[in-house]
């Protein structure tokens, strides 16, 4: 684990990672957060995603959930990340790899996967694209 972690932050032209008092080690790529925690024989690699347009006061935007556990569906063949409800109801990206087949190179591509899919998530959960998908407008 500390090797993949030191070759990735070599590949990234990074200081090596420290993890904080959790255990968690944070890399911020494009103004985005990934945390990547290694869990008994995985690593996991978690992103929150803001979506405060997901809740409706105490509840959850039933439409809006449905849709993004829609597409998380149609790209899980492809690739590694899932969507997830945090203990807090915060939604999460997440990608849970085997440290035992994973290499530098293979998690640099799972950190850009996971950039990618921001990318098509985070435009959806502004209110404006939010309003017009679900007919708020």
């Amino acid at each position: 684990m500390q090797n993949l972690l030191k070759n990735l932050a070599t590949s990234l032209g990074r200081k090596p990672f420290v993890a904080d008092k959790q255990g968690v080690y944070r890399l911020t790529i494009d103004k985005h957060l990934v945390m990547l925690t290694p869990h008994g024989s995985e690593l996991v690699l978690r992103t929150p995603i803001d979506a405060p347009m997901l809740r409706e006061g105490n509840n959850v935007n039933v439409t809006l959930l449905r849709s993004l556990m829609q597409q998380a569906l149609a790209w899980a063949k492809r690739y590694p990340q899932t969507l997830v409800l945090d203990d807090c109801g915060q939604l999460v990206l997440e990608a849970r790899l085997r440290l035992q087949e994973l290499d530098t190179h293979g998690l640099q591509e799972v950190i850009n996967k996971q950039l990618a899919l921001l990318e098509h998530l985070i435009p959806q959960l502004t209110p404006f694209s939010v309003a017009s998908r679900v007919g708020w407008n």
